[in-house]
């Protein structure tokens, strides 16, 4: 994959940001000087002592200033607040997360995105913490498919989409969109995994790994059948209009019995 070109990471500002995603995405929810020193560390790891606590103080200032580092990116929905023990911190979300990955793809990044795609799926399929409470051998399974179905979805991504102008909510509606469409592929690829794990399963795991599977397909089954009663409910409401339409052109002698419009070209 190509790198994608976003405006975050062009400029005098990339450096900062980049390494603030980065920060962020491997030591996880930071606070504003927490985060200034791990980005000393990260772009100036030969200085020490009294010199490193006065570059650790320029940093901040770049951090929090107004229109600075945190500032754009809180806004442009990469990075977010979260409160821990009480102290406000600073994390990435999935945006940032693909950010850096559509940036400079790495199997550990996407690793990382397989994680976090697991948790979108199951709220999409109304089952949070199904897939993080399964068995690690079976969880394995689940990886395997999402992983290249990911690297597809992204990769597609990074060539039609512009991510810095929509939402979190927006791409992650989106990337649950596009698994969905190829949720079969999924299934199907989930069931080779098993099969050649099965093997490796004992008796309890064996059931785990096909209750998961069955778990799963009736889930997206629940989902289709919703998505149809909505396409039946959506063409009912059209039947119903045309045919007040149709009442009201035959008042009007519009129409014929047939409630074809008079003189309409065939």
């Amino acid at each position: 994959m190509s790198r994608a070109r976003l405006g975050i990471f062009e400029g005098k500002k990339a450096v900062y940001n980049r390494a603030i995603l980065k920060a962020l995405n491997n030591y996880g929810p930071l606070s504003k000087w927490e985060l200034a020193k791990k980005l000393r560390d990260m772009l100036h790891p030969s200085i020490s002592g009294e010199t490193a606590y006065a570059k650790s103080l320029k940093i901040y200032s770049v951090l929090i200033r107004k229109g600075g580092r945190l500032e754009e990116l809180l806004k442009k929905e990469f990075i977010t607040k979260v409160t821990s023990n009480g102290e406000t911190k600073y994390a990435l979300t999935i945006k940032g997360l693909i950010a850096l990955y559509l940036h400079k793809p790495t199997p550990l990044l996407l690793e990382d995105l397989v994680d976090r795609m697991f948790t979108v799926i199951e709220r999409k399929l109304g089952c949070e913490g199904y897939f993080s409470n399964l068995p690690q051998l079976v969880q394995l399974i689940f990886r395997q498919p999402l992983r290249r179905l990911l690297e597809s979805v992204l990769h597609d991504i990074a060539y039609k989409v512009n991510i810095e102008y929509i939402s979190k909510v927006e791409l992650e509606d989106l990337l649950a969109i596009k698994l969905m469409e190829n949720i079969t592929t999924f299934i199907k690829e989930a069931e080779k995994a098993a099969e050649k794990h099965l093997s490796k399963l004992n008796v309890e795991e064996k059931i785990k790994t096909l209750k998961a599977l069955r778990y799963v397909i009736e889930k997206v089954m629940e989902i289709k059948r919703g998505e149809i009663r909505e396409l039946q409910a959506t063409l009912n409401m059209l039947i119903e209009l045309r045919m007040q339409l149709v009442s009201v052109l035959k008042q009007l002698k519009k129409v014929n019995k047939r409630g074809e419009l008079v003189g309409s070209s065939p």
